[in-house]
């Protein structure tokens, strides 16, 4: 263990330069414990033999692989982030076609880059068909739809469009009804109507060429979500570059909920936002001459002291209406932590989509000074609901008093545009009788002080 922990810089490395992920320096014990992980199933006596064969392989080789699915949260659902899902369908697809049928272009084509096991791609077939079936011109378009990713098992998975039943939890009916066919084993696989117009290939995002599938044409819409969270500044300018260059020009990029790109003269983007929308688009697109575009501005830097939030937001103030849930906050709440976190874990085990168990989860690791542990659960929560104010608050409080504090008040300030969108009068999920405009009171009169 100690020739491995001298070694890890040199894993980091290659890490680093076959994928653009970037493991920080807290997070070195996580990834030493995971080398050795592979080390004891592939029987690695050397440890330098390990990372000879990591130096000549490709990522996607399974020893490789294995590492990298390790250190990423590989959760991806269908319709995730509904907002992003209602901007996609009810404007930018309505807008786009509009647009390409007054210039007589029939050809759409749409990337999803870092795909996973294909969930998003196949979203975007079902929003694009059921609107084209609304209007009658199912006949009409060419559409393509292209899936890409890192990972051949993941891959492997996304080809085969079958998937268990909890993995459509949350699924419209209508669209499981309309999209998918059950088997006899209960999974569901992607009828053909949607699934012959989706293509899933590998494709590294650090590639200095646009990837071998898109060179005969633009795209016109690229999800890329929750990818940058791994990649440092300049893998992340490099990337956004060669995706501004591929983008048609009505083409739109949208990216993670609390992702953002530092625009410069390379990148031939522009950053679109109104009350629920942030998105980017290239810069001749008119399709949005109604929302006002604005460049980005980088390296803002705030101070803040939210006691008066945080008030709000003590933990003996949480309210959780499913009774498991409950259970577990009051056994935290009683000090029962060791129980409280194995009835956490096993009912994560059931419902590993249940955003407030990872928030019930960060908060018992808190209590337990795991810090490493409180902070991955957060994460995990807001992987699974971006606009989660409660989680998103956390995180902006833990990462300011740790140091971090632009980071910190970056994630205040996304807490507190998530809760302006809302209506004010309503009580905040989780809480007990705390409404948005009282949390946005007193989050904006701290904030304010020290702007």
């Amino acid at each position: 263990m100690n020739e491995l922990k001298n070694e890890v810089y040199k894993i980091k490395e290659i890490i680093f330069d076959k994928t653009g992920i970037v493991i920080k320096n807290n997070k070195l014990k996580y990834l030493v414990e995971e080398v050795q992980k592979i080390l004891n199933k592939y029987e690695y006596e050397d440890i330098n033999k390990y990372i000879k064969y990591l130096g000549a392989s490709d990522v996607s080789d399974e020893k490789f692989n294995l590492l990298i699915n390790s250190l990423k949260i590989d959760e991806s659902y269908f319709f995730r982030s509904i907002e992003q899902i209602n901007f996609i369908k009810n404007i930018y697809i309505p807008k786009l076609l509009e647009y390409k049928r007054k210039n007589n272009d029939n050809k759409v084509c749409f990337w999803s880059a870092g795909c996973s096991k294909g969930q998003e791609a196949y979203t975007l077939g079902m929003l694009f068909y059921d609107f084209i079936s609304s209007i009658n011109e199912v006949d009409k378009w060419d559409i393509t739809i292209f899936g890409s990713d890192i990972d051949n098992k993941s891959l492997n998975i996304a080809k085969t469009g079958v998937y268990t039943k909890w993995s459509l939890r949350g699924v419209e009916d209508k669209y499981i009804e309309k999209y998918f066919i059950k088997d006899q084993k209960e999974n569901y696989k992607v009828n053909l109507k949607i699934k012959k117009n989706i293509k899933f290939e590998k494709y590294n995002l650090i590639n200095k060429s646009a990837p071998d599938f898109l060179k005969d044409g633009k795209v016109d819409l690229i999800l890329c979500r929750n990818v940058f969270i791994y990649f440092d500044k300049s893998i992340i300018s490099n990337v956004v570059e060669k995706f501004s260059e591929i983008l048609s020009d009505q083409g739109c990029l949208i990216i993670g909920d609390t992702e953002k790109i530092d625009l410069n003269k390379k990148i031939k983007l522009k950053f679109a936002q109104n009350a629920k929308y942030t998105f980017y688009t290239s810069v001749n697109c008119t399709l949005f001459d109604e929302i006002k575009l604005n460049l980005i501005k980088s390296n803002r830097k705030y101070i803040v002291n939210s006691y008066k939030a945080n008030k709000l937001l003590q933990k003996d103030n949480l309210s959780f209406s499913n009774n498991i849930n409950e259970e577990i906050h009051h056994l935290a709440n009683i000090n029962k932590l060791d129980e409280a976190l194995k009835l956490c874990n096993k009912q994560l085990v059931k419902n590993s989509l249940d955003q407030d168990l990872y928030l019930l989860q960060a908060l018992i690791y808190f209590e337990q000074e795991k810090e490493d542990e409180f902070e991955k659960a957060l994460r995990k929560a807001l992987f699974l609901e971006p606009s989660n104010v409660v989680a998103r608050y956390y995180l902006g409080i833990y990462l300011y008093q740790k140091g971090m504090k632009q980071k910190g008040i970056s994630n205040l300030k996304i807490a507190l545009s998530n809760a302006e969108k809302k209506d004010e009068g309503y009580k905040i999920s989780l809480l007990k009788d705390v409404s948005y405009k009282e949390f946005i009171s007193a989050l904006k009169d701290e904030i304010k002080n020290y702007e």
